[in-house]
């Protein structure tokens, strides 16, 4: 009707085609024409837009700014808003005259200007958060966190968030292209309206069907929980009746049945397991029992079906799993129209989890929604039209920009985080003049290779002295602690940062050193490329780990080191590098804004294209946080709380002197719990990663198995040293004698010297008993003779070499026979205390000798006459096949020495330079180092003066385990 009046009135040819209005006359009618259409359109036809908002925003705007947005819409009274969610987004659909929708659309886009944002990302160590965020302890920690600094925190678990402009067009042609296009199929809140949650007992509830709970047998007096007794009463005899025929049934399956005395049409009996923990079977069960119920309820076609708590009871489920269970079941279930679904709870916690769960997932759920951003708001309407029928004025955030907090240009070598400034250069750290230089280096302070040995080398003696110190101190550097040492030899620094760092741990590490620097009021620091070199770790691995200590540290407004160095020695490490720290720089950090900064992700889908709003580099984020309020520091305090509770929730430990490979139990349990277990065979290492709980659990079961393990193989080494000294033989057909086995030889020697009657061998592969007194071996239900047995102690005949300075040794009150080892204090009026103190102070300058002690072990000492004897028998004449040599070593291994003497199994701990065996020296200076005798807690250390049989020697090298053929 209109393009006819406008026709009539203006003389002018008017045509509607379905896409465009065309025009055609004289050039000043036409355009009398084009005003009144416009004038029209903007007064007489109802628009539509659109405009995203996070839904982290949205959900600050619902909690924290309730008020105003409550304020906007009654001022808008004519508009029409419908909100919808999906995905990560929540839209807002406005509706009516179009200049009453611009003026609304122009107030959304102010109050969303008002609400600041920050991403973090936390530490790598962090493996199993999925799980976490199931827990009770995280959700009592999330919403206090949230309510205390007045902030919203969202979880972005894959990808980064952004948000579109609106898009305007007429209501009709909206219409038409959205009844072309799919909605989506994502599970929707719409499913849960029609759940009711009910507080009271079970059969309040008038319903089609019931959900029981039971125990495989379906014995409702012994079921799992109160509804079994409750519905077996109520029923009668015949519900009983009914279940036994229809048991029993596996846990996740579903038997139905009748309703007995009680008015529903069904009962659904299922078989839950005990609540196993976050990820458990025990959860995977209730899931696929909720479905079978749903499912079998749409089979039926049941009108309404009644849940009470499922495993809240003697199952142990924390009441928010299994309402985030059982809501999500009920909301991921297709076709679920005209199906009622009741809980009723009867605990007051319960029933308020429940409630909150609902309440949680309608305000997340993901709706059907329309690819707004590929609508064209003017199809093919020509040019002078179109610029005419929408008064938008342009948005000065049209285009994306990086936010003004961080400023990194591609490959550039600078950038700047806050009041941080981070620079990439390629060159010699030790040529830094920065305050600190960072070294890293391993838990003996003497890496000799790389960066670290580089560092070493210019700082000269003086630096090699002082980290000898702090060992001699502390006995190794600990993973992420920081020992300082001043600066020496050509080094330009101020002081040095030595650090042990672990890969697992190098964010932790990073932020360590800066806090330490900080808070020595340091102004510059240099790192190498850790991690890059012995560890072998990619460049864009480490950058992200670096970039994400730096952030976390600029976080905490730093008063003094504000300008960090990272130093790459390895030219073609330099180019990747950059471009890793530069996609990191761009997807990790989305900084703080203030009302007055330009929106960044406020970008008009019918100006600018994805290129346009996706940053250089992957634009996927593996997992990380989100957070939302008005005030930055509100913002940063919750940043740095969330922090710390996250270090404090998650761990990366190592376990050192592992000698035995994890078990398939212990695997079993870090896949079970999502552990990570990284195990170094060479350097007798593991370490674990994950939530601080299981990884307890975990390092305790690991520790258990290598202490069975060391046992056993101490046991072993006792029982090979006492085979060659006594051995209990058994006497074959041809009255020649066998020894038994070590292992059993020395059980039947404990037996012996403890006095019992008889040996019992309990094998069964193998079972004898030998008595003592009568000296044989006798099998049971065997027809045949005993067997003669008898004891022969092989080192009998050495006893006359046993030195003129021993003592006697005193006796073991259970075995009544002597200690095989005991220690003795040499008085220091002895002859034998001025020999060894007069060759010990021959090289080893030490202020005090607390004692020197004599080590007696028979056993061991016969054997070594032995040795000596079938040495001097083999060497040519007058052969030095003896000397006396030094040996440091710490405390924990002085018993192992003393009983079992020096292990060759221990090779590497030191050095393996001239082979792989136990290193004595011929001065004490060497072995009173702090490198081989290390202080204990009292600073106290230990070195052995002993006799060796060095025979005829050669030079050895690294490869080499006995001695070469001569």
């Amino acid at each position: 009707d209109a393009c006819d009046t406008l026709q009539k009135q203006h003389g002018v040819l008017v045509k509607r085609s379905s896409d465009c209005i065309c025009i055609a006359g004289f050039k000043e009618k036409v355009n009398q024409t084009l005003s009144a259409l416009n004038e029209f359109i903007q007064t007489k036809c109802k628009v539509t837009c659109s405009i995203e908002i996070e839904n982290g925003k949205w959900k600050f705007f619902q909690t924290h700014m309730k008020s105003e947005w409550d304020a906007l819409v009654s001022g808008f009274k004519g508009i029409e808003n419908v909100t919808k969610s999906v995905k990560n987004n929540t839209t807002i659909r406005l509706s009516g005259q179009i200049d009453m929708v611009d003026e609304m659309y122009e107030a959304l886009l102010s109050l969303k200007r008002k609400v600041s944002k920050t991403d973090i990302s936390p530490a790598r160590h962090i493996t199993s958060f999925n799980e976490y965020e199931k827990s009770n302890e995280w959700e009592i920690f999330y919403s206090g966190l949230q309510n205390v600094h007045k902030v919203s925190i969202v979880i972005l678990n894959s990808e980064i968030i952004t948000e579109t402009d609106c898009i305007v067009a007429e209501e009709a042609h909206q219409e038409e292209i959205v009844s072309s296009l799919p909605w989506s199929t994502v599970w929707t809140s719409s499913n849960l309206k029609c759940v009711k949650i009910h507080k009271g007992n079970l059969l309040d509830v008038k319903a089609d069907v019931y959900v029981n709970s039971s125990n495989a047998n379906l014995d409702l007096d012994l079921g799992t929980g109160v509804i079994s007794k409750i519905l077996s009463q109520a029923a009668g005899p015949t519900l009983q009746e009914e279940c036994i025929r229809k048991s029993p049934i596996s846990p996740g399956q579903l038997a139905v049945t009748g309703s007995g005395n009680i008015k529903c049409k069904y009962i659904f009996h299922i078989v839950l397991k005990e609540y196993d923990g976050p990820g458990g079977n025990a959860e995977k069960i209730l899931r696929e029992s909720m479905d079978h119920c749903l499912d079998e309820c749409r089979r039926q076609k049941v009108a309404s079906i009644v849940f009470p708590a499922l495993g809240t009871g003697v199952l142990h489920f924390p009441p928010q799993i299994a309402a985030r269970i059982m809501m999500e079941s009920v909301a991921a279930l297709k076709d679920i129209t005209g199906i009622k679904v009741h809980f009723v709870i009867f605990m007051d916690a319960v029933h308020k989890a429940f409630e909150e769960m609902k309440t949680s997932l309608e305000g997340r759920a993901s709706y059907p929604c329309i690819a707004e951003a590929k609508i064209s708001s003017q199809p093919s309407i020509p040019q002078p039209l179109s610029s005419t029928l929408h008064k938008r004025s342009p948005r000065k955030h049209d285009t994306c920009s990086h936010p003004s907090s961080v400023k990194p240009m591609l490959l550039s070598n600078t950038f700047t985080i806050d009041s941080v400034t981070v620079e990439i250069i390629q060159g010699d750290i030790t040529d830094q003049n920065t305050d600190v230089i960072v070294n890293s280096t391993g838990s003996d302070m003497k890496t000799a290779s790389g960066v670290s040995g580089a560092i070493l080398k210019k700082g000269g003696s003086e630096l090699t002295k002082a980290c000898e110190t702090y060992i001699a101190q502390w006995k190794q550097l600990d993973t992420g602690k920081v020992a300082i040492t001043p600066t020496s030899g050509g080094l330009k620094c101020k002081c040095v940062f030595h650090i042990n760092v672990h890969p697992a741990q190098l964010q932790l590490a990073v932020t360590m050193c800066l806090k330490e620097a900080d808070s020595k009021k340091y102004q510059s620091i240099s790192f190498p490329a850790i991690a890059t070199g012995n560890h072998k770790s990619s460049a864009d691995r480490v950058a992200n780990e670096m970039y994400n200590a730096f952030h976390q540290y600029a976080l905490l407004k730093p008063k003094h080191t504000t300008l960090i160095s990272v130093v790459i020695f390895q030219s073609e490490l330099l180019d990747p590098f950059l471009r890793a720290f530069q996609n990191v720089c761009s997807l990790k950090l989305k900084p703080m804004l203030s009302s007055d900064d330009e929106i960044a992700d406020d970008i008009s889908s019918t100006s600018t294209n994805a290129d346009d709003i996706t940053p250089p580099g992957n634009n996927t984020i593996s997992f990380s946080f989100r957070i939302f309020g008005r005030d930055e520091n509100a913002i940063k305090g919750a940043a740095v709380v969330l922090d710390e509770h996250l270090r404090s929730a998650f761990v990366c430990e190592r376990i050192d002197n592992i000698l035995v490979k994890p078990s398939a139990d212990v695997h079993q349990l870090c896949n079970s719990n999502c552990v990570i277990l990284s195990h170094d065979a060479s350097a007798n290492t593991i370490t674990l990663s994950g939530r601080k709980h299981w990884v307890d659990v975990v390092r305790r079961k690991i520790e258990y198995d290598n202490f069975e393990q060391e046992k056993m193989a101490n046991f072993k080494r006792e029982a090979e040293l006492l085979h060659k000294q006594i051995q209990w033989q058994h006497q074959t057909s041809d009255k020649s004698y066998i020894p038994y086995t070590a292992e059993v030889n020395i059980r039947i020697e404990k037996a012996f010297q403890e006095k019992k009657q008889k040996y019992n061998h309990n094998d069964p592969s193998d079972p004898f008993s030998i008595d003592f007194t009568a000296l044989n071996e006798i099998k049971p239900n065997s027809t045949n003779q005993p067997v003669i047995v008898k004891r022969e102690d092989l080192l009998a005949r050495y006893r006359e070499d046993t030195p003129k300075t021993w003592e006697k040794i005193p006796i073991d009150p259970q075995t009544k026979q002597e200690f095989m080892c005991h220690l003795f204090d040499v008085k220091n009026t002895s002859q034998e205390f001025i020999d060894v103190h007069r060759l010990f102070a021959l090289t080893a300058k030490v202020q005090r000798i607390i004692a020197i002690q004599r080590v007696q072990n028979t056993m061991l000492h016969g054997q070594y006459i032995a040795r000596k004897r079938s040495m001097e028998k083999l060497n040519p004449p007058n052969t030095k096949n003896e000397s006396l040599l030094f040996h440091g070593t710490d405390a924990n291994t002085c018993h192992k020495i003393n009983s079992q003497g020096f292990n060759r199994s221990f090779a590497g701990k030191n050095a393996t330079a001239f082979g792989k065996g136990v290193y004595f020296a011929v001065n004490a200076s060497y072995s009173s180092s702090p490198a081989y005798s290390p202080p204990d807690a009292n600073g106290y250390k230990y070195m052995y003066l002993a006799r060796v049989l060095t025979g005829e020697f050669t030079i050895g090298n690294s490869s080499m385990i006995v001695p070469p053929a001569k």
